[in-house]
């Protein structure tokens, strides 16, 4: 009896349909990917030229970022 009474609670608790990500991995791959990018960036192209290449390369093209998994939908 008990078991069929946890069963029946069990198909009543709403879930969410999205599982919760942890930060950790995906802070840690941009991390590591801002050190690669540094690496290859001139380093004599002025601080703003340098910030506009990592955000480029890091979101990558305009027409691709809608089909990228990794980033949030826009709110249209």
């Amino acid at each position: 009896m008990k078991k069929r009474r946890l069963v029946e609670l069990g198909l009543k608790v709403k879930t969410d349909a999205r599982p919760v990500r942890k930060p950790g991995p995906r802070l840690r791959a941009q991390e590591l990917a801002t050190q690669a990018i540094e690496k290859i960036i001139d380093p004599a192209a002025p601080p703003e030229e340098r910030a506009q290449r990592r955000r480029r390369l890091t979101k990558g093209p305009l027409e691709f970022r809608k089909d990228r998994v990794d980033l949030p939908k826009a709110k249209k």
